[in-house]
């Protein structure tokens, strides 16, 4: 059993707040209007005090957001290849995969966890495309994903140091930093959303790797 998911989940969640789901959008509320995403986006404001953390965040969120976006390319880029709608589920473009392969597909493990499938006869032109796209799309996942393990120190030590910030919202630092009295409201709001992001980057990190050992997993299952 491979441990190192759950080593980080553990190192994470010792200076995590409550879970928020991972990759979440602008789902729509009851009424139809988009709600408020739970990771809204990071951006710097007219605080300066603050904006060396909300760098820093936003850099991490990037690499985060590559990794999900490689999540994603795993299923589309496999169905596009089998030329099945864009929504099919790895599950179903795998079984379709294997199904147009016969028995002849074979599956490696890279670097300890990347799965590498191969053909051990000569296939039709159209799987020979998938299965190059299936191999590239989890090479590109994994190397995005080391990119994020390096992360696990430094978004420890951005949650502890954002723990700060709300008590430092008041009139003295917007005085300060120079903020009109008519853009206090708004300002405010984005220093918010910011810390709420940042508080969410270990539980969506977490998530990412999960995701990714997951995805790993069901790609190696399918095959062996």
């Amino acid at each position: 059993m491979n441990f190192r998911p759950l080593l980080l989940l553990a190192a994470l969640t010792a200076v995590a707040l409550p879970a928020v789901d991972a990759f979440a959008g602008k789902d729509k509320d009851k009424s139809g209007e988009a709600a408020e995403s739970k990771y809204p986006e990071i951006k710097t404001t007219a605080v300066e005090d603050f904006n060396p953390a909300f760098t820093k965040a936003k850099t991490i969120h990037d690499t985060l957001q590559a990794t999900e976006n490689n999540l994603t390319k795993v299923n589309t880029s496999l169905a596009a290849a089998l030329k099945l709608d864009q929504t099919t589920s790895l599950e179903t473009a795998l079984t379709e995969l294997k199904n147009k392969a016969g028995k002849k597909l074979t599956v490696a493990i890279e670097g300890g966890r990347v799965p590498k499938v191969s053909a051990q006869d000569a296939v039709v032109p159209e799987v020979q495309t998938a299965i190059d796209t299936l191999n590239t799309s989890l090479t590109d996942l994994d190397k995005t994903l080391q990119d994020v393990e390096k992360l696990v120190p430094e978004v420890k030590g951005l949650v502890a140091e954002v723990a700060a910030f709300p008590g430092m919202i008041n009139p003295d630092i917007f005085k300060r930093n120079g903020v009109a009295a008519a853009d206090i409201p708004k300002v405010t709001k984005q220093i918010n959303n910011n810390i709420k992001a940042i508080n969410a980057t270990p539980e969506r990190l977490a998530a990412v790797t999960d995701l990714t050992m997951a995805t790993f997993g069901q790609v190696k299952a399918a095959f062996q």
